[in-house]
């Protein structure tokens, strides 16, 4: 009677063992030094190319390829996102909308890039239109021109 009593409660010791053994997750704090890539991403990510010939043609003056770098996915997005995502990066106050339009960016756009905007430590830009034939490249640069992210954009 003991041994099938022991027997039965064992399943359940084991469990509460392994669930209070568990690791408490950690929250880091904030800073002002961002991390904008991990470096698993960056083993993922394409490289960003910019030859600076205006207007350019997506492919061939501009954009990503190769693997190593800072341009994320395309991102298929609805027209009236594409036109939001238009009206950041030409926004005279790119902080500003990025606080007011936050949940809508957000959908789509790291929170920690759009707190870089928000904080004053990167600066939208866009290299192309968002069509559904060719992606717009929205870049988020630092102050020191180096550039952190891009989130290449489709219409659907």
């Amino acid at each position: 009677m003991k041994k099938s009593i022991l027997l039965g409660l064992s399943p359940a010791l084991l469990l509460l063992i392994a669930v209070g053994c568990q690791k408490e997750n950690i929250t880091p704090s904030a800073s002002s030094n961002h991390s904008f890539t991990t470096k698993a991403q960056v083993n993922n990510l394409r490289v960003w190319h910019d030859n600076g010939k205006q207007p350019g043609v997506d492919g061939v003056d501009y954009g990503c390829w190769s693997t190593g770098g800072n341009c994320l996915p395309d991102v298929i997005v609805t027209p009236k996102l594409s036109q939001s995502l238009t009206a950041f990066a030409f926004s005279s106050s790119q902080a500003g909308y990025a606080s007011a339009n936050y949940s809508t960016l957000s959908s789509v756009i790291s929170t920690s890039v759009l707190d870089g905007v928000i904080g004053g430590e990167l600066v939208v830009s866009i290299r192309g239109s968002i069509t559904a034939t060719a992606p717009g490249y929205l870049t988020f640069t630092a102050h020191n021109q180096d550039i952190k992210a891009v989130y290449p954009f489709k219409t659907n």
